[in-house]
């Protein structure tokens, strides 16, 4: 990738420049030895809004159409990468010394998609994004559909459901359940948006819930659903602040982000980047873990400054390969069309 700010054509620098952040900053929050040598990554800190934030984004554009059609092709483009890359993380998590996953809960973790099944039949549980994103998707259509009555009540529920689903073990197909939490927050991150005066308010509210969130080592994860209740409602409004501020924030920047050099091309391939990262940063996690200066502060920090540019480089060679013609709709298909098996099937029954 170059270091132009210029996008290709059809492409926004700001909008790939916020994913590139975001993506960097998902990678640092992911690395163990940085969390190891700065507990603050963990404790209140990138996981409010890091990979959150990549929920909310699609809140910026006007919600797909509630259609078959529109819904077979995001399953297509969400589903396929899923999939694949799950089979990649269950040969990969064999490779090496781990703790057996049954190959018999791998179905199941393909269907569910949730944390607690790709940890059973997988291993590696940072797939868990894309089937909720699709998931996501199917919720924000189906509300915008509605009349609005119904929307304000279903809405309405949403809140209530916001701060209610601490700790629910529910396996749902396709992980809806962090989908439920985060559709508040990206409906209220669409109705903000608009406001892009005020980025340095937002940046001032977000760094301010990031300080009280460390200090107080109150901390989220939305994938595991390890999320306040509503009879702890000051924690509910700092974290939702924090990630609405935070994402408004760097979206609000993008312009300036994209003059970061190889910012919006790092974006430009996050998916892919997202995807991939995780190896990278496990495999030089265990090789350091078996080297004899592995316990002290100095090599933990060296470890993460090295890991966190190395997931991110193989992460960008990986989707260039990948972008490939002959390779793309195999692996990262747009849509039902795309997709050579699905197109096949569409083709055959057209005629």
């Amino acid at each position: 990738m170059s270091t132009t700010t210029a996008a290709p054509p059809g492409r926004d620098s700001a909008s790939d420049a916020t994913k590139g952040l975001l993506i960097v900053l998902v990678a640092v929050g992911h690395c163990i030895p940085a969390q190891q040598v700065w507990p603050w990554l963990g404790h209140g800190g990138l996981y409010d809004f890091h990979v959150i934030a990549f929920l909310l984004l699609p809140f910026l554009r006007p919600p797909v159409a509630a259609s078959i059609r529109v819904f077979a092709d995001r399953a297509v483009r969400y589903l396929v990468p899923f999939v694949a890359f799950a089979l990649l993380a269950w040969v990969a998590w064999h490779a090496v010394p781990h703790r057996p996953v049954a190959w018999t809960a791998l179905p199941l973790a393909l269907l569910q998609g949730d944390v607690a099944s790709l940890s059973e039949g997988v291993g590696f549980t940072f797939l868990w994004f894309m089937p909720c994103l699709l998931s996501l998707t199917v919720l924000r259509s189906a509300i915008a559909a509605t009349s609005k009555p119904l929307r304000g009540a279903t809405v309405a529920v949403l809140i209530v459901l916001h701060g209610c689903l601490a700790g629910t073990n529910l396996r749902l197909p396709l992980n809806p359940l962090p989908a439920v939490y985060v559709l508040p927050l990206g409906l209220a991150v669409a109705a903000l948006a608009h406001h892009r005066r005020a980025r340095f308010v937002w940046l001032a509210v977000a760094c301010s819930c990031g300080v009280i969130a460390a200090f107080r080592q109150d901390h989220i994860n939305v994938a595991s659903l390890i999320v306040p209740l509503w009879r702890t409602p000051l924690s509910v409004v700092l974290h939702d602040v924090y990630a609405i501020a935070a994402t408004l924030t760097v979206v609000h920047f993008g312009p300036e982000l994209a003059r970061v050099p190889g910012l919006a091309h790092i974006g430009r391939y996050s998916l892919v980047v997202y995807l991939s990262h995780q190896f990278v940063l496990k495999a030089i996690e265990i090789w350091s873990e078996r080297q004899p200066w592995d316990g002290t502060w100095n090599a933990k920090a060296l470890v993460a400054v090295v890991a966190i540019p190395a997931s991110l480089a193989a992460g960008w060679w990986l989707a260039r390969i990948l972008d490939r013609p002959r390779v793309r709709p195999w692996i990262l298909p747009h849509s039902v069309r795309d997709w050579p098996p699905t197109a096949w099937l569409v083709a055959a029954t057209a005629h």
